[in-house]
């Protein structure tokens, strides 16, 4: 009975990730930057300590 049916949840998350970047991606392009510069960082100091 219900091997037929599928809820379709990939297409669905992938249209909504569509319409967030499509909408908002100023947003998430200023959001990214503050965060990469601290991963950024962190990577460095880290592989610093190792190297010594």
């Amino acid at each position: 009975m219900f091997e037929d049916k599928v809820i379709p949840l990939d297409a669905w998350v992938s249209q909504g990730v569509d319409w967030l970047v499509e909408n908002h991606r100023d947003i998430f392009q200023a959001i990214k930057w503050p965060i990469e510069q601290t991963l950024t960082g962190l990577d460095t100091g880290l592989n610093a300590l190792h190297h010594r």
